[in-house]
């Protein structure tokens, strides 16, 4: 997200109203300014419903403490009770931080239960009670109070509730400017809310005038956008108050402001999904949505994650809405409308780093069977091979009220075509040299040298190299003569002699003309053009199509 802000004698101010200045969080200005906020959006937002049957399982209530300071008491809400005595919540988003010494547990629920000072909360939730308070509502939610930190049934449960959670709470509180929950949020801001990158630009006045507005990518690089839970937290929030480094934030799913004379500009491309049901309008053109699920779990996948277990649960809300509004398949991260072209993606991750997972965390088709980031193929892809069929798709949710969350296992049946090969070059490396097994193309060995190989795990690949390197590769994308690129697809293993597992992926690119310095160097580039060009055509021509299990 970028902003634009305009400093104060500037002739662009009149127009770009957001100033560069600092801010007191906790002032009376700053109340005033979110309860506006909010009063506009209950009032007159159709896509911020403000009233909703659904209450969690669990709050903390404001209360008086006999000694009149503010106390949180923990209260369970009653399902199918009378939700109109409880009233509105607010929920928070944060960063954990590592380790939380307060959580709720059998050995602090009864303690809760009874009420504790607000002084006793790490000072993030002090301070997202203290907005709680001053927005003059008396319940807020918050993760590590309200769902029990040692029950693993109740945090798959609840995790499932994400997305009812945050859609219906009154305003999410967003703690963006807090690396952990001893931080804080509410002091002042020290230094103008400008941060690097940031670009100064031209700007032409309405009124003629040549003004200058700077474009700052603040919001963005606030510790919040760097945790994977928080992602989901603000894509189904109907409403957010954001406290960052660049100021007091607004969104919903009508509007953006920021407190600085609800002026700033911004360049949102997380707003068109802020909305669960009116995000997936016209989704299926040009095959929108399998991009638009693309760009969120490249964006997620970037953040980090405590628990690598997490995986899946930390977009689960995510993945319920949307197939609560297309009607498609969940596996484990991949929808099945998707496939197979959804099943290329690739590790952004340095080749050194690269490392199995210690845990099972997906299916190896899965993106989610990774630790780290990834990236799709899709900017790279050649035709989809249509003769590709999925013929079915499964995967075992971990808890059976969790069906978007963690899995135990899962599988694909797939019918296409399979080219064995073998593995060749030197390790640690991610392009590896990439040899057809003779009997399915010629009688000779061919090193396809040129066909880049981008491995899933070191450790496998060390594994494989003991047993003979031997590999096949499942064709998802054909070869293209005009852009002499491709054929692209996985690099799988044998678990059985029906089932596979995935190891990586192979793409086939016409030979780059880097580093040539003489004629000797262009004659032996055609030689490997005209080599690989060869190799490119025939490499799955001789090939039959096979029905297999990838797991």
């Amino acid at each position: 997200m970028y902003w634009l802000i305009a400093e104060e004698n500037d002739p662009a101010a009149e127009t770009v109203r957001a100033r560069p200045f600092s801010q007191t969080f906790s002032s009376q200005e700053a109340k005033q300014w979110a309860m506006s906020r909010l009063h506009v959006c209950e009032a007159s937002h159709h896509n911020c419903p403000s009233e909703s049957d659904f209450m969690p399982l669990r709050l903390l209530r404001l209360v008086q403490c006999p000694d009149g300071s503010l106390c949180v008491a923990l209260q369970d809400i009653p399902k199918g009770g009378d939700h109109t005595r409880v009233g509105r919540y607010t929920s928070l988003s944060y960063c954990w931080g590592g380790h939380q010494e307060l959580q709720l547990n059998a050995n602090t629920e009864v303690t809760l239960t009874n009420g504790i000072p607000v002084s006793s909360l790490p000072q993030t939730l002090q301070d997202a009670v203290f907005v709680t308070h001053n927005l003059g509502l008396q319940f807020i939610w918050v993760d590590c109070l309200c769902i029990r930190q040692d029950d693993p049934q109740d945090i798959a449960l609840e995790i499932a509730q994400m997305p009812q959670i945050y859609k219906n709470s009154f305003v999410t509180i967003s703690a963006a400017k807090a690396r952990h929950s001893n931080e804080g949020f509410l002091h002042d801001i020290s230094s103008p809310p400008v941060s690097e990158p940031a670009f100064r630009l031209p700007f032409a006045c309405p009124d003629g005038r040549l003004g200058s507005v700077i474009l700052s990518s603040g919001l963005f690089r606030s510790p919040i956008s760097e945790r994977a839970w928080t992602l989901q937290e603000y894509i189904l929030s109907r409403r957010v108050l954001q406290f960052t480094d660049a100021g007091l934030h607004w969104t919903c799913r009508e509007a953006v402001g920021f407190r600085q004379d609800d002026a700033c500009l911004a360049l949102d491309y997380l707003l068109p999904f802020r909305d669960s049901y009116h995000m997936f309008q016209g989704l299926y053109e040009s095959n929108r949505a399998c991009r638009q699920w693309m760009n969120i779990v490249e964006e997620y996948t970037k953040r980090d994650l405590t628990y690598d277990l997490d995986k899946l649960p930390a977009i689960s809300g995510v993945a319920e809405v949307w197939a609560q509004a297309l009607d498609d398949s969940y596996l484990a991260g991949i929808w099945l409308s998707h496939l197979p072209g959804a099943l290329l993606w690739t590790s952004a991750q340095p080749h050194e780093q690269l490392q199995q997972p210690a845990e099972y965390l997906a299916p190896t088709w899965s993106w989610a069977s990774l630790v780290g980031q990834i990236d799709w193929f899709d900017g790279k892809m050649t035709t989809i091979d249509r003769r590709v069929v999925i013929v079915s798709g499964s995967t075992t949710p971990m808890y059976p009220g969790a069906r978007f969350g963690q899995v135990s296992s899962g599988s694909l049946v797939v019918r296409g075509y399979l080219q064995e090969a073998v593995l060749t070059g030197e390790l640690p490396s991610t392009q590896s040299s990439f040899s057809v097994h003779p009997e399915n193309v010629t009688g000779e060995v061919l090193d396809l040298d040129l066909a880049t190989t981008e491995l899933d795990f070191w450790d496998e690949v060390l594994e494989e190299r003991t047993r003979g390197c031997r590999v096949y590769c499942l064709q998802i994308c054909l070869f293209e003569e005009d852009s002499r690129s491709g054929p692209s697809g996985l690099i799988l293993v044998t678990q059985d002699e029906m089932t596979f597992r995935r190891v990586g992926v192979f793409e086939f690119e016409p030979p780059q003309e880097e580093g040539m310095q003489s004629p000797e160097d262009y004659n032996v580039l055609f030689q490997r053009y005209e080599d690989t060009l060869y190799v490119q055509r025939r490499a799955f021509c001789q090939a039959n199509p096979r029905t297999i299990t990838i797991v």
